[in-house]
């Protein structure tokens, strides 16, 4: 009932699921009705499937694998503005074999991110809290800034899901998702693009 909510969101252009197995295939299509005439599903059985429901054309997409596992590399166009888009899922980095393919992951990450440039959004399941070393370390050299501010404390279960974007761009909106039980199932951010002065003011 939460996803079929957020999918009825007006305000929601761009969805990007992860971990997507036949079981969210045979549900999801059902549930996006004629509002996402755009899509990209790539399902698997094992964590790494993916899909896209877009409101606008889905272009230009690429699978950029990252020891073996699919991410996505995407654009769609709004308001004459492209944002170029990256959906990824990272190794949980757990012990030292883990750790290592996940920092390769982010540096391969990393050297795609610098490939590109303008309003850019890296969103994704990076299974690491946004103040690990590898996130840091990929903000720093990439210049992403985080549309989470801070999260709650309280909370048993820190997120590990994150959206970074471009400075050309502000986040003016920031919401974690969660269902009836309190169970965190994702986060959404609303972007536009900086002002002229804002620009300026940051430069």
């Amino acid at each position: 009932e939460t996803v079929k909510k957020i999918l009825n969101d007006p305000a929601v252009d761009c969805i990007s699921f992860q971990e997507y197995t036949p079981d969210w295939a045979n549900i999801i299509p059902k549930i996006s009705s004629e509002k996402y005439s755009f899509s990209h599903e790539d399902t698997r059985i094992d964590l790494y499937g993916k899909a896209v429901y877009s409101k606008y054309p889905i272009q230009n997409l690429h699978v950029i694998k990252y020891a073996d596992i699919p991410n996505l590399a995407f654009e769609i166009m709004k308001s004459n503005l492209i944002f170029k888009i990256f959906s990824t899922y990272m190794t949980p980095a757990l012990e030292k074999q883990s750790k290592s393919l996940a920092k390769s992951q982010f540096e391969n990450l990393e050297k795609h991110i610098k490939q590109e440039k303008g309003s850019m959004i890296v969103m994704g399941e990076f299974n690491q809290v946004y103040w690990s070393h590898d996130i840091i370390a990929l903000r720093n050299r990439t210049g992403l800034l985080n549309s989470r501010k801070n999260v709650d404390i309280s909370t048993l279960k820190m997120p590990y899901d994150h959206i970074f974007y471009a400075p050309v761009l502000e986040c003016s909106h920031f919401e974690e998702i969660n269902d009836n039980l309190s169970n965190h199932i994702g986060c959404k951010a609303s972007f536009q693009a900086k002002s002229n002065k804002n620009r300026n003011r940051t430069q």
